[in-house]
């Protein structure tokens, strides 16, 4: 599913940035474009997108062998790495196009260590995509079979999680040292509390490299976490882990979520309440709806059967609470509140322009004393 989200990342940038367009003729091996662009431009081969990619970096995400080759016979570099140090080639491995990748090794010679910033190797995504002759290409030249990335996976894990025998077999074979999941431990994860630098999160239990998370919302004690995840099958469900006797259970989808997208889920002040979104109909069967707020009660320990909010909060998202119960949320663009009491609210005010203005405010939180807005 990472694959499927960098392919729209890439679309949307040459899309939306005209002046770009031989990215996306790039993108889409389309040759007549390129090759008209760079007779009317021949500097346009030069051209970056916000990530210092190059339209080789697109056309080998792309698999477009024959592009690659007519920009690397007009002078286009083909070992440039990006703003996240990914290569041509790393951007050919994630689309698993083998051809782009036989005929993209040709110029790297023995330069097949690079690490991209999120720690991964070109044996990682060989492992993630399946790619066993790759595979075998990597380790015959030296490449590094225990290394781990960012969220501490090795190339042997992600063969496995992928359900990828083949290469973990070739792995196995190769040395790669199975290892035991880590358990989560401690207090906050067993992470050191948020400085000023941001940190990856719980790498590997929370923050995974197949999912996206996002949305994390804590008890006050610290030991329940409920956060969103999509990436899988299901584009957004919520999910929630508890800390016992010091140990923090494996991530599973919370008892509220359905099989439908749920997202942001935020506690009341009392922690008695989870409100949240999500686009299941009220009927509980059938199409999706809207995405809509949504809440849940805790009754004997358990969470209830979700209620939809309703009027006049149809469309709001991303809800967050200050101590004395009053709501803040996003809805058409524009930050809201409304006080909560006696389980109703008042009606809902719009915050003035210091905060709301001509253009979009989204995803607001607002601090428990209500002392500061962030958005």
């Amino acid at each position: 599913m990472k694959k499927s989200i960098l392919a729209i990342i890439f679309i949307l940038i040459s899309i939306y940035l005209p002046a770009q367009e031989i990215l996306n003729a790039a993108l889409q091996g389309d040759m007549k474009k390129i090759d008209s662009i760079f007779k009317q431009d021949k500097e346009s081969i030069k051209t970056k997108d916000f990530a210092n990619r190059t339209a080789i970096h697109y056309a080998a995400f792309g698999g477009k062998k024959d592009i690659i080759k007519f920009l690397v016979s007009k002078g286009s570099p083909t070992n440039l790495n990006d703003l996240y140090e990914k290569s041509p080639l790393y951007y050919a491995a994630s689309g698993g196009h083998i051809n782009t990748i036989n005929f993209l090794l040709s110029f790297y010679n023995n330069n097949l260590n690079n690490i991209a910033l999120n720690g991964n190797s070109y044996l990682h995504l060989a492992a993630i995509g399946g790619l066993k002759k790759f595979a075998e290409f990597l380790i015959e030249k030296g490449a590094l079979i225990n290394l781990k990335n960012k969220y501490g996976e090795t190339p042997l894990t992600l063969a496995l999680s992928n359900d990828y025998k083949s290469v973990a077999d070739l792995l196995l074979a190769n040395g790669a040292i199975t290892e035991k999941p880590a358990t989560t431990h401690g207090e906050y994860l067993g992470q050191e509390p948020p400085k000023l630098t941001p940190e990856l999160f719980a790498p590997g239990s929370i923050s995974t490299q197949t999912m996206n998370e996002r949305d994390v919302s804590f008890t006050r004690d610290g030991n329940e976490l409920y956060f969103s995840s999509y990436g899988g099958p299901q584009p957004f469900n919520i999910m929630y882990t508890k800390q016992e006797n010091g140990y923090w259970s494996e991530p599973k989808q919370a008892s509220f979520s359905s099989t439908y997208q749920d997202a942001e889920a935020y506690f009341t002040p009392d922690e008695k309440k989870i409100f949240f979104i999500s686009n299941r109909p009220e009927s509980g069967s059938g199409d999706p709806s809207e995405w809509e707020f949504w809440f849940t009660e805790k009754n004997n320990g358990n969470w209830t059967k979700p209620k939809l909010l309703g009027h006049p909060f149809e469309g709001g998202f991303y809800a967050s609470f200050t101590k004395t119960w009053k709501l803040y949320y996003t809805q058409n663009g524009d930050i809201y509140s409304a006080k909560y009491s006696k389980s109703e609210f008042d009606t809902p005010s719009k915050l003035n322009n210091n905060i709301n203005s001509a253009y979009d405010e989204y995803n607001s939180f607002i601090s428990p004393f209500e002392d500061y807005l962030i958005f």
